[in-house]
């Protein structure tokens, strides 16, 4: 006897559970050996995902073939939007892992590695919190500048609304992530922004209710430092990138100022508004910078935001807005001290502030080492990675091309010090039409060395906390049986 139309339908929503499952036990089955040191991330991976795809395979099989053929039908169609929903929620991770298979983004990809554990390991040392969980994940977008996927946010490639179920489980994933923008493959120099986006992570793992604590905190200083209600506000609204902001100069030094001067030159006014809700104005987010690593830092012309030589003047104009800035530019250097006091687990970042003068006479012996004849040789401290990417941004400063971009971008001035024309320390890197050549061979001994660089072994030997693991699977399980998943889109 033939079996019937629903017991063939229940066992064909069965058979793509069981080859999904096969694909999944493969690709884990490879991954230790092609991924290289995320085995805590993988295992966390697996056990959130596994359950969740046993459990839709147990619905399938319980099914009552006898009732209404119509009726299994349709608990087969919602079967199987759940077995897609799981994979869909794979590939988003698969797709960050897997490009570290592919030979034309695995080396920037090994060399973000290590700096990103360069950059979240130190906060567990400092702080006395143990031993650092699994660090976030690195992978290349196709976006201007880096970004987090911390628990809060939507990934932005999820942004639409029948996405919305896949973004909130990406979200409540143990496995965080930091998006890279593509140019760091022939730019490494780059990978400085790590610093930032690890702050982030570091932040949210470290400090419960972290962005109160920091907004707080920093709302605090502002207002006693005669802030009045709706910009105490703004400092607040702020605090998150400015405590990223304040992470990163305390672990790379002025590497993370000329990135950000970087990403934040803009023309007439727009250095002196926020570029975006979370943002403060650019100068003086460089400002705050400029305050915390003592150095200063050039944005903007100077003849619609300042007199290079008049550092601490304020913009140039006599405007509400140019009135405005002048105000943050006055409450800076108490929001600066103040978010060094932001708690970061038991701790503050001011335990980091003894090290600050070693980490960055390390970083001038990576400039030195990243344009001599010699190639350079890679450490083993856990500090190196991120410390050859500050010493890198420094070197890059020194090639033709970096002189010149100087040169363009030399405006207003943020911070304590005046300014002068930049002066090279080239070597042995050479030059080439518009810098070509030095900073050919800054990338290439950069993504030569960063890979070999820190501790050997696992990036962490502790496992994602168990309760959040079991959070997340539960979370995606539930998911599965929702109308968000089973129903048509």
């Amino acid at each position: 006897m033939h079996p019937s139309r629903a017991v063939s339908r229940v066992a064909e929503s069965i058979d793509e559970v069981d080859r999904f499952a096969t694909e999944l036990d493969a690709w884990f089955a490879s991954a230790p050996g092609l991924l290289g040191r995320h085995g805590t991330q993988l295992s966390t991976l697996s056990e959130v995902l596994r359950p969740a795809l046993l459990r839709n395979r147990e619905h399938l099989a319980g099914l009552d073939t006898g009732r209404d053929a119509g009726e299994v039908y349709d608990a087969c169609r919602r079967a199987d939007r759940r077995t897609v929903f799981v994979r869909r929620l794979w590939q988003w991770f698969a797709t960050r892992f897997d490009q570290r298979r592919d030979p034309r983004t695995r080396d920037v990809l090994q060399a973000a590695d290590e700096v990103v554990w360069s950059c979240w390991a130190p906060a567990w040392q400092l702080t006395g919190a143990g031993r650092p969980g699994p660090a976030p994940l690195p992978y290349l977008d196709p976006q201007i500048s880096a970004s987090t996927t911390p628990r809060q946010d939507v990934p932005h490639d999820l942004a639409a609304v029948r996405d919305s179920e896949l973004a909130a489980q990406v979200r409540a994933m143990p496995v965080p992530v930091i998006a890279l923008p593509e140019r760091v493959a022939w730019r490494p120099w780059w990978l400085v922004l790590l610093a930032h986006e690890t702050g982030h992570h570091v932040q949210f793992e470290l400090t419960p209710d972290a962005g109160a604590a920091a907004g707080d905190v920093v709302a605090d200083a502002a207002a006693r430092a005669g802030a009045g209600d709706d910009e105490v506000l703004g400092w607040q609204r702020w605090s998150a990138e400015m405590f990223a902001d304040a992470y990163a100069a305390v672990l790379t030094g002025p590497a993370i100022t000329w990135a950000v001067g970087e990403l934040e030159l803009r023309a007439g006014d727009g250095v002196l508004r926020s570029p975006a809700p979370g943002y403060p104005p650019p100068l003086v987010r460089l400002a705050l910078l400029a305050a915390i690593t003592g150095e200063p830092a050039v944005v903007g012309d100077p003849a619609s935001t300042g007199d290079p030589g008049g550092a601490g003047r304020g913009p140039a104009g006599s405007g509400p807005l140019a009135a405005r800035v002048t105000g943050l530019l006055e409450r800076v250097p108490a929001v600066a001290a103040a978010l060094l006091t932001v708690p970061v687990g038991s701790a503050t970042l001011a335990v980091a502030a003894p090290q600050a003068v070693a980490w960055r006479q390390a970083a001038a012996v990576w400039r030195r080492q990243l344009t001599a004849t010699a190639e350079p040789r890679p450490s083993a401290t856990v500090d190196a990675a991120r410390l050859c990417v500050a010493g890198a941004v420094a070197a890059w400063r020194d090639t033709s091309a970096g002189i010149a971009a100087d040169r363009h971008g030399s405006g207003a001035t943020a911070g304590t010090r005046g300014t002068g024309a930049r002066t090279s320390t080239r070597t042995a890197a050479g030059t080439g039409a518009g810098g070509a050549s030095d900073g050919d061979r800054l990338s290439r001994r950069l993504l030569t060395v960063l890979p070999a660089c820190g501790p050997s072994g696992l990036r962490s030997t502790t496992a994602a906390p168990a309760a959040a693991v079991r959070r997340a699977a539960r979370s995606v399980s539930d998911a599965l049986f929702s109308a968000a998943v089973e129903e048509e889109p």
